[in-house]
């Protein structure tokens, strides 16, 4: 039906991360990644 990407953000823990996965989630960008840049 519908082909949707989901992009989260600021996930900080591993638990976060395996939820969002669980949801269908495709792509993350946060703090688990790469800290902020200046």
């Amino acid at each position: 039906m519908f082909r949707l990407e989901v992009l989260a953000e600021e996930e900080k823990t591993d638990g976060q991360l395996s939820i969002l996965m669980a949801l269908g989630c495709d792509q993350f960008q946060g703090y688990l990644f790469s800290k902020l840049v200046n």
